[in-house]
């Protein structure tokens, strides 16, 4: 099995640096954060260039129905 890794805020500020370090030691990465998606699509496409999977699991973590969605999301990664 793959190795995966949920980073929730993943694409800025500590949570991005923490996916970067996870990219570089060969982990997938299932990159949670509020904003749309088309707003953090250049950090997606620099992480892309690191690890061996990427996917953006759009999200509030405090909304049960969201966390339901994310899990599966990073899951099918």
């Amino acid at each position: 099995m793959d190795k995966i890794a949920l980073i929730t805020g993943g694409s800025r500020g500590i949570g991005l640096g923490i996916a970067q370090q996870l990219a570089m030691q060969g982990y997938g990465l299932a990159v949670n954060g509020r904003r749309e998606e088309k707003d953090v699509l250049d950090v997606l496409e620099a992480l892309k260039k690191q690890a061996p999977k990427v996917v953006y699991c759009r999200g509030d973590i405090a909304v049960k129905a969201d966390r339901e969605r994310i899990i599966k999301l990073a899951v099918g990664t």
